[in-house]
């Protein structure tokens, strides 16, 4: 249960490359980030929304994320050509809350996991 969360590496490397892209201002590395490394957490998040719902556990997290998805949307349109005018400064405020909540979410998804063995 939980596969979403048991590929820690994945998820390092998707911060590190959204991290790198808001710190640069080359095309390749925010179209890198967005296409990849955005990918992945979009990806990882909705299946653990479905394992979530699965375990019955949706109802409880999905206001916060509906919040991480959202997060994600505006990272994206940042790499995207950033129509809505974020500052570098905002885009790393979005980039650690992604990374902070992620830490939230597979803390819960071990102790969902351990609470049903």
């Amino acid at each position: 249960m939980f596969a979403s969360m048991k590929s820690p590496g994945d998820f390092s490397y998707a911060f590190e490359k959204v991290r790198n892209a808001i710190a640069s201002s080359e095309k390749r590395d925010a179209d890198f980030a967005k296409d990849t490394g955005l990918e992945i957490l979009r990806r990882n998040y909705a299946l653990f929304r479905q394992e979530l719902s699965d375990a019955g556990e949706l109802g409880n997290h999905e206001y916060d994320l509906d919040t991480y998805d959202h997060c994600i949307n505006v990272l994206h349109q940042y790499f995207e050509g950033n129509p809505g005018g974020l500052t570098e400064r905002d885009a790393r405020v979005y980039s650690q809350y992604l990374q902070t909540e992620h830490d939230g979410f597979a803390e819960l998804a071990e102790e969902l996991s351990l609470g049903r063995d």
